[in-house]
């Protein structure tokens, strides 16, 4: 469920931000600058919202709700560092601003430091102990952190004293999820859709969760649901795109994707369009894509398979056996350790088909033996002796483009 961690920090912060009247979070949207700073962030326009916010700074460098506004956008592009910058300028001049020691907290624990991300929360709640947004942000690390039972704790504090609170249900929806209680994920998002039905984040948050749960064309109906009413968003195309990978309609699915840039496929999405080319005996393409997703995900099961198969479609059997043997390490199971047998099965066959054409006998006026000869010994790769027989095979006909195409190709090589 981690990619929807970005839908739920910026939930989260909406929350936040029309919780302005609480002295913890200290934002004023009377103000028109840092108004339309909240308007940007919230629309994903990070880089507008803090050139926006910089122009309140340039003119009042510690405006409490401007460097909060700037850190919520750069933590949003993922700029971190920059981000916990502008919360600890609040934090140095009000050292008990609890909404900057929230919201510092999450984005380090967004920055892959989770436990000091809990100790920020912990330090806003032993100011304000029934602090919501700071149980809030602590169960959603507590989710990164795959201490689901704990984070499911910290959840129900809230809920006991707001059973109807629509964010935590959101929440508690993901985290059941996450331990395969989908039936009961699923009852808390269909609550909050019955509150909140025009609620898109709720809804693309379902689809993931039944497609999670094998209920593929249900959870194509939610994407669809979300992309009639916003036709531009990414998460819920790429996840369609998932859920028609699976459903095997392979034509529709790579029409998502091809709407989307490379930057907006989830590793997820990736793999599932990696496995799609495959289907179509793309194997470059596919492998493009299974690297991208490993670049992310070094240790992906899914990307490393993938990827071993085309290679072996390739005939490049080393190189397929390395990714093989480290998804092996990373899970070992069954369905690998078939797939190594298959790819044995597929290099001792195109051995056998490549030591007979190395061994074949040639005639000395047959240029199509010569030319055969030599792709034998290229695949062995011996190009040098290949270079030899397309030669001989130019001798004896020499407007034989292909065979002289071959022969440039082993030259290089």
């Amino acid at each position: 469920m981690s990619q929807i961690h970005d839908v739920l920090m910026l939930k989260t912060f909406d929350a936040q931000i029309h919780a302005h009247q609480s002295e913890s979070v200290k934002i004023n949207l009377n103000d028109k600058a840092v108004a339309r700073g909240v308007t940007l962030m919230l629309s994903q326009r990070f880089d507008e919202a803090v050139k926006c916010c910089r122009c309140v700074l340039s003119k009042e460098p510690y405006n409490i709700p401007a460097l909060m506004i700037a850190g919520m956008a750069l933590a949003g592009m993922a700029r971190f560092s920059d981000a916990v910058w502008h919360y600890d300028c609040i934090l140095n001049s009000e050292p008990d601003n609890v909404g900057a020691i929230i919201i510092k907290g999450f984005t380090l624990a967004a920055a892959g430091s989770h436990e000091e991300g809990i100790r920020y929360c912990d330090r806003a709640l032993e100011l304000e102990p029934r602090n919501d947004l700071a149980l809030v942000y602590k169960g959603m690390i507590l989710e990164m952190m795959e201490r689901y039972e704990d984070a499911l704790e910290c959840l129900d504090v809230i809920s006991e004293a707001d059973p109807d609170n629509t964010l935590v249900k959101l929440i508690k929806g993901v985290v059941l999820a996450d331990v395969g209680r989908h039936k009961d994920a699923i009852g808390y998002l269909e609550d909050v859709l019955k509150t909140e039905p025009d609620m898109a984040h709720a809804r693309l948050i379902k689809g993931v969760v039944l497609a999670d749960a094998n209920m593929n064309r249900e959870a194509l109906d939610c994407f669809d649901e979300v992309l009639e009413s916003d036709p531009g968003n990414t998460e819920a195309l790429a996840e369609k795109g998932i859920v028609l990978q699976v459903l095997r309609r392979y034509d529709e699915a790579i029409r998502c994707f091809e709407v989307l840039a490379a930057t907006d496929l989830s590793v997820r999405a990736l793999v599932a369009k990696g496995i799609i080319l495959a289907k179509l005996e793309k194997h470059e393409e596919a492998i493009w894509n299974f690297d991208r997703a490993l670049k992310s995900e070094p240790n992906n099961v899914s990307a490393l398979d993938g990827k071993a198969q085309e290679l072996a479609s390739l005939h490049r059997f080393e190189e397929a056996y390395r990714c093989l043997d480290a998804a092996l390490l990373v899970g070992p199971d069954d369905r690998l350790k078939r797939n190594r047998d298959t790819i044995d099965a597929r290099m001792r066959d195109h051995n056998r088909k490549v030591n007979s054409q190395y061994g074949l006998e040639v005639g000395p006026d047959d240029a199509d033996g010569w030319t055969q000869k030599g792709k034998g010994f290229a695949d062995l790769g011996k190009y040098q002796a290949a270079v030899k027989c397309y030669e001989t095979a130019l001798k004896i006909r020499p407007d034989d483009v292909g065979t002289l195409v071959n022969m440039g190709v082993a030259f290089v090589r």
